[in-house]
């Protein structure tokens, strides 16, 4: 039926309208919702997520990147160390590739494998990417520390996720 809304995980936030209602709140082609979220004063920090959620209808507006992080700040509370360093925010999704007209290169880009364990190939309906990008790189200056957050803003994915360090002369690449 084409319709949206929100939905906020891990917040300590009301079920109820304006805020995390998931039931009455529906936005059909050409609506708007408006939402109030109210965040407790004693809210604990941290990576929270939202994503659309009308029942029946969340996988693919989630899989087109109706989806995103989001931060309640304050950690440095509870760890110090981490209001003095650069902090980055990482969002995973899966991006569709089955109307995708560079599936192709994506494929190849993440070097994913067609063939399974019997004489059958399979061909992956999805890949993930980091921040909108395929395989990012992130440059860190030798010594530099961050803190970083990763939040996993998929459909319906684990992600098993491996971070690859290069050494260069002036700085380090993390590759996604």
């Amino acid at each position: 039926m084409d319709m949206t809304n929100l939905h906020f995980h891990g917040l300590e936030i009301s079920p109820n309208a304006p805020q995390d209602d998931v039931l009455t709140m529906l936005a059909m082609p050409g609506q708007s919702l408006q939402y109030t979220v109210r965040i407790p004063a004693g809210h604990p920090p941290g990576l929270f997520w939202y994503h659309t959620h009308p029942h029946g209808e969340s996988h693919r507006p989630v899989l087109d990147g109706m989806s995103g992080a989001i931060v309640i700040e304050g950690m440095d509370r509870y760890v110090p160390e981490v209001g003095k360093i650069p902090e980055q925010i990482f969002t995973l999704r899966g991006l569709s590739l089955s109307e995708n007209p560079h599936a192709a290169s994506l494929l190849q880009r993440v070097d994913a494998t067609t063939k399974t364990c019997g004489v059958q190939t399979e061909v992956p309906e999805e890949i993930f990417t980091v921040n909108g990008v395929v395989r990012p790189r992130v440059a860190i200056a030798g010594g530099e520390r961050q803190f970083w957050r990763i939040v996993n803003a998929t459909a319906d994915r684990y992600v098993d996720l491996q971070v690859h360090i290069r050494f260069e002369a002036s700085q380090i690449q993390h590759d996604f």
